[in-house]
């Protein structure tokens, strides 16, 4: 009896730690992600970093390839742009879609999830329910 109450701390330890790791990792991973999104210059400071230092680059190849990053940053934001009404566009109606198939319970767990989850224009502010009759 007494080794078993063992194993079973041992277990509920072992859980918990598996549990608020996955959680951690969770939300340091959002945490990195929009802060990606939201300062891209850190990725590119943080790529230039890195290939300097496994590639052991000169001071010519390093302004090169800071140049070569800051284009395609630009292109990428250029590119961004071009594309992201098209995106919300899908998906809002992709929200509208699962919207019209839920009932009342149901629209306000799927409110609740998209706060918990935003992608852009799903979340409720930015597309309206339509109104119901």
């Amino acid at each position: 009896m007494k080794t078993y109450k063992v194993w079973l701390v041992v277990t509920l330890v072992f859980l918990a730690g598996v549990a608020s790791g996955a959680f951690t990792t969770r939300v340091l991973t959002r945490r990195i992600v929009r802060g990606a999104l939201a300062h891209p210059e850190w990725v590119q400071g943080r790529i230039e970093r890195d290939l300097h230092r496994k590639l052991r680059l000169d001071s010519r190849q390093d302004a090169e390839v800071h140049q070569v990053l800051i284009q395609s940053r630009t292109q990428l934001k250029d590119l961004r742009r071009d594309f992201e009404p098209r995106l919300r566009q899908v998906l809002s109606e992709t929200r509208r879609q699962i919207d019209a198939v839920l009932d009342p319970t149901q629209k306000q767990q799927f409110d609740k999830y998209l706060a918990d989850y935003p992608l852009p224009a799903l979340t409720a502010a930015e597309t309206p329910r339509p109104v119901q009759k």
